[in-house]
């Protein structure tokens, strides 16, 4: 990350789901070390989720990156920095 530059809201958001998704797979582990199986189901939903976010995330990237590729190619240049990604 470059100092003084704001991160699109999109990146933000993949990064702070991959720290959730961290979490939850050590709270997972720590159940399994405990005994506890029985929220060990409920936590790997909880995380079956995070992954599914986790990937529409990063379509939501890809689009973006994608839109902004075709805004410059158009030659219209500020809609391709409005997408954060240019």
């Amino acid at each position: 990350m470059v100092l003084g530059k704001k991160q699109p809201l999109v990146i933000m958001e993949a990064k702070w789901l991959l720290l959730e998704s961290i979490q939850i797979f050590i709270q997972a582990q720590t159940l399994e070390l405990v005994g506890q199986q029985e929220n060990l189901q409920d936590i790997g939903l909880v995380l079956l989720v995070v992954v599914m976010a986790q990937n529409l995330l990063r379509h939501i990237v890809e689009a973006k990156y994608i839109q902004a590729q075709i805004a410059g190619f158009l030659g219209q240049p500020e809609k391709a920095t409005e997408t954060g990604v240019a």
